[in-house]
């Protein structure tokens, strides 16, 4: 009547017979040829010092022009500073002027 068939098989049991113990002994792994292994891994390493020295220099090439520009624009405010406090230097000078010829005509005034 009830044809649900179990989680577990007998089929699955017999697979699980035959499946090889995860446990088994340690393998080595085949070394092969030492001079492949070494011509590989500095081949590798030659490809991945060329991919990072590609990455940098492309990097360079486009932020030298963002370097230049800082440098202008900060030669520009460094202009404008100066320029700022030169005209503060001659306000100063104007006004210490100004304050003594008031002065002086304030003590015409009194004498």
């Amino acid at each position: 009547m009830n044809s649900h068939k179990t989680p577990r098989q007998p089929d699955d049991e017999r697979l699980a017979a035959q499946m090889p113990d995860p446990k088994g002994p340690p393998r080595s792994v085949p070394k092969g040829d030492p001079v492949l292994n070494l011509i590989a891994t500095v081949g590798v390493g030659l490809v991945a010092v060329g991919g990072v020295m590609f990455a940098s220099l492309a990097t360079t090439t486009r932020t030298c022009g963002a370097t230049r520009s800082a440098k202008l624009q900060w030669e520009q405010r460094k202009l404008q500073i100066e320029q700022a406090y030169q005209q503060d230097q001659a306000y100063r000078e104007q006004a210490i002027e100004g304050s003594g010829d008031e002065a002086s005509a304030d003590d015409g005034e009194r004498q």
